[in-house]
């Protein structure tokens, strides 16, 4: 986990006016009060939520006061002037944001965690996060549906890293007066090539197993075989078993800065993008035992220990659970239910694009990575 440091916006400055905020996760929305969501138990108090996306929208503006002890408070916009809490058990058992105090009580108090991905996560006082979860109405889930409360504001979360709606972008509210200035940054560099991938290039024979957070490795569908004109196979993320030569990869670096994965199967083809494999939806497929430009892959340092394969479409391979389309029965007959698709966007955000690689233990490996 990063170390906590003090971002742009909890700067200090020099003008007497405010600064404003809005937070927004990968999920869109941003985070605000709900105003239909008051409850009186003693005292008024409201939920919040990321229904809001008009900017201008005061229920979504957030005035930030940097606390002495490296800590911040937000408070709304809205008339109430509340300061966003953590309150335990607010959902029926699970802990939630809410305003319900104009001064700043303990659990007001939120860590800032610089994600170091241009994002920023907010800790509680009971050490875990809050963001962005659809559908947390526990049993009373009558009760929040018809206030509205769909995508509340949790304390539940506890790795941020992983967990993408703790995950907050944050950009100054078009609000007047305003002290918030976001800062220009330079353009990105071109990323150094991963170690393994520079490793792979002195080598005749690298290869690596390929596993998102989720859990089951990168591989080919042996059951999932067609032949339309060629015989080709889908990719999919159901193997387990790290001596199974299907989930093993031979890396192979481009000249062009970009990686090829050839996997261990008899016909040895190498992984490729695919557009509308399944019903539309882009794909990993393994159709060719030479390198198309669909088999060239940009990998992508994530920082997180993990990396990224973006296609040529540049859109990222991932795993994606019952991504079936109107073709379901035939997937599910083929037992396609961890899809690799070529549709994610934000590998940051989108964790079934994060990929530990460890290296595979075959015989004359080059890898020598710790797994």
């Amino acid at each position: 986990m990063p170390t906590p440091s003090l971002p742009w916006w909890m700067a200090e400055t020099t003008s007497s006016a405010p600064v404003v905020v809005i937070l927004t996760p990968p999920q869109g929305g941003n985070l605000g009060v709900c105003s239909t969501c008051r409850v009186q138990n003693p005292i008024t108090y409201f939920y919040a939520d990321f229904h809001r996306t008009d900017r201008t929208d005061p229920l979504s503006h957030w005035t930030v006061t940097p606390l002495s002890n490296g800590k911040v408070a937000l408070r709304n916009g809205m008339g109430y002037q509340n300061y966003l809490e953590y309150a335990a058990g607010l959902y029926d058992g699970l802990d939630g944001g809410m305003m319900e105090h104009n001064s700043v009580a303990p659990g007001a108090e939120w860590t800032v965690v610089d994600l170091h991905n241009g994002r920023y996560a907010l800790q509680a006082v009971n050490g875990k996060y809050l963001g962005y979860c659809d559908g947390c109405v526990g049993s009373y889930g009558q009760f929040y549906a018809a206030q509205h409360i769909v995508q509340q504001a949790t304390v539940n979360f506890t790795a941020p890293l992983a967990q993408a709606g703790t995950q907050f972008s944050v950009t100054c509210a078009p609000v007047a007066p305003n002290a918030c200035q976001a800062p220009t940054f330079a353009p990105t560099p071109t990323p150094p090539l991963p170690s393994w991938v520079i490793q792979a290039k002195s080598s005749s024979h690298f290869t690596v197993i390929l596993t998102p957070p989720q859990g089951g490795n990168l591989g080919l569908c042996s059951t999932c075989r067609v032949q339309n004109p060629i015989t080709y196979f889908y990719a999919d993320f159901h193997r387990t078993d790290r001596s199974d030569p299907l989930s093993h990869w031979t890396i192979t670096p481009l000249s062009n800065g970009k990686v090829a994965l050839r996997n261990g199967m008899g016909y040895q083809n190498y992984l490729e993008y695919a557009a509308g494999l399944y019903d539309g939806l882009d794909g990993g497929m393994m159709e060719h035992n030479s390198i198309a430009p669909g088999a060239e892959w940009t990998v992508v340092d994530l920082h997180n220990g993990r990396y990224a394969l973006q296609a040529v479409n540049g859109k990222y391979l991932g795993y994606c659970d019952g991504c079936v389309g109107s073709y379901g029965q035939f997937y599910a007959a083929q037992h396609i239910a961890q899809q690799a698709t070529v549709n994610f966007t934000d590998p940051m955000a989108q964790i079934g694009t994060q990929f530990s690689v460890t290296c595979a233990p075959v015989p004359g490996n080059d890898c020598q990575m710790t797994a």
